[in-house]
């Protein structure tokens, strides 16, 4: 404490062992002492405040290391990580009911720190009883929601695997196999709008794979069980792809049950509502030119890439012609549909009319120089400018 003393003897405080007998104790510091005092227990302070928060930051990284490890050797379901970390407290009284490996850390760890920070340190018990306790039941929630999907997806697995290898005419065996996927879903901790979604994904997987395994086993079939029964005006059979067709709902001005140009049966001269729309277009004028099956099995592939080049870079969401996201949901909603039944009818149709090398490579080559256009044109001209006709 060198540094504090005063160099002139007259600023120094007597000495009351150097008073003489008698005499009064001696008055307060002078004004000098007073602020060397007070600045150096300011001084203090703030090393001690520093010195908490080292000890604080030490302290987290503890905890942090200790919530690592107990959710490394936690089970797959996320079971009593909460509790084997934080414990169990009142919510009422705030009390302790059960300690945790948190109490056990803190509490030695407050052991270890000076005196000093000890008061300091734990003061912020419960703060980080609380933020600590959210984190892991929060982590908790998460791993048990990730158990279920996995053990759902590995049961779907198991029906879908089941009904492909099931007989076609068997509903009950169907059913009940749609019907289990189903219970399961009930029986998971999901929000009503989570469930709906989960159920409608399963009737459609089972469904699409109920039609697919049909179509590899017999294509005719496929037709009738889809209802393709009925004829057309010149009294042949509808099409695998005619029957998808009119059983789905119309898009802009040229999505769906040839609706061509806003119209049934219509021409080419209306612009596409959006980038979809062009992909539909497209696919009206290769269905016009269409010559043979696998002409228009050509056109069913090329409209099924795009689309699901359409929904992998979520163009839907970038399209300047959607305005709301209720029209970008919309957009989604149909093009995952169209994807869908497009795959089923070109399985369907290549099982019938399967195609040759020399068409394969012709698709190839259109589907390059189609690319090719859409790059070079910009992606403005070909959302409403492009011409879609023969190339």
């Amino acid at each position: 404490m060198v540094h504090i003393i005063p160099l002139f003897t007259d600023q120094r405080r007597p000495d009351p062992r150097d008073a003489a007998p008698g005499a009064a104790p001696a008055g307060p510091l002078d004004p000098y002492w007073q602020e060397v005092a007070a600045h150096y227990e300011r001084r203090m302070a703030r090393q001690q405040a520093f010195d908490t928060e080292i000890a604080a930051h030490r302290l987290d990284g503890e905890i942090a290391s200790a919530e690592a490890d107990v959710a490394a050797n936690a089970p797959a379901d996320g079971e009593g990580l909460h509790h084997a970390t934080y414990g169990e407290v009142d919510p009422h009284s705030g009390r302790v009911l059960l300690e945790g490996r948190f109490d056990t850390l803190f509490d030695n760890f407050l052991k270890q720190a000076p005196p000093e920070l000890r008061a300091g340190l734990a003061s912020r018990k419960p703060a980080l009883r609380e933020a600590g306790s959210v984190r892991m039941a929060m982590q908790q929630l998460q791993r048990r929601a990730q158990y279920e999907q996995d053990h759902l997806a590995a049961a779907q697995a198991e029906e879908l695997d089941s009904i492909a290898k099931s007989d076609p005419d068997d509903h009950a065996a169907f059913e009940a196999a749609r019907q289990a996927g189903i219970d399961l879903i009930g029986k998971m901790n999901l929000d009503p709008e989570s469930r709906l979604q989960a159920e409608a994904a399963w009737r459609d997987r089972a469904a699409t794979t109920r039609i697919e395994a049909l179509i590899a086993r017999d294509p005719k079939r496929a037709l009738e069980m889809l209802g393709a029964a009925g004829v057309t005006r010149d009294d042949q059979p509808l099409s695998l792809s005619d029957r998808i067709n009119r059983n789905m709902p119309t898009y802009g001005n040229y999505g769906g049950r040839g609706w061509t140009g806003g119209t049934w049966g219509g021409g080419f001269d209306v612009p596409p509502f959006d980038i979809q729309n062009g992909f539909y277009k497209q696919h009206d004028a290769d269905y016009h030119d269409a010559k043979t099956p696998g002409d228009t099995i050509l056109a069913d592939r090329k409209l099924a890439a795009s689309l699901k080049s359409y929904l992998d870079n979520e163009d839907y969401a970038t399209d300047p012609a959607l305005k709301t996201d209720e029209e970008r949901r919309d957009a989604s909603k149909y093009a995952r549909l169209a994807l869908r039944a497009f795959r089923i009818k070109i399985a369907g149709d290549l099982a019938l009319h399967p195609l040759s090398a020399a068409e394969i490579s012709g698709r190839d080559e259109a589907q390059r120089a189609y690319d090719d256009v859409q790059a070079a044109v910009g992606r403005a001209r070909f959302e409403s400018g492009m011409s879609f006709g023969n190339w």
